[in-house]
């Protein structure tokens, strides 16, 4: 995302952590995070804005490896791991049932819930 927006100095690990939890998503899910759009402006404004369908990643199977892909597509790096280290380490803690650094989802109200966002 940092990329897109032009913000160079801001690419940094955090840059590839994001881009890991894309191939992690697909991984998970068996679709993009972010599928081809009507335009290549309409997927850079969906990728800005993080907007991905997080209720895929709260249901899929490994959900504690869900929270971690969640964390690495969040659309600011301050959202992010700070580096793959910090992303391995909590990958590995999900696949043994340990506690996760990752974010936890957020509360979502009745009409995020009615409408899958």
């Amino acid at each position: 995302p940092e990329a897109i927006r032009g913000d160079f100095r801001r690419v940094d690990a955090r840059a590839d952590v994001w881009s890991l939890g894309v191939i992690l998503f697909e991984a998970l899910i068996g679709a993009p995070p972010f599928p081809l759009g009507t335009s290549a402006v309409d997927m850079a404004q969906r990728v800005l804005r993080g907007d991905f369908e997080r209720a895929r990643l709260e249901e899929c199977e490994l959900p504690e490896l869900g929270r971690v892909c969640w964390t690495c597509l969040q659309p600011e790096p301050e959202g992010r791991y700070a580096d793959a280290g910090q992303l391995l380490a909590d990958y590995e803690a999900a696949r043994a049932g340990a506690a996760l650094h990752a974010r936890a989802f957020p509360r979502r109200g009745w009409f995020s819930r009615l409408f899958g966002r």
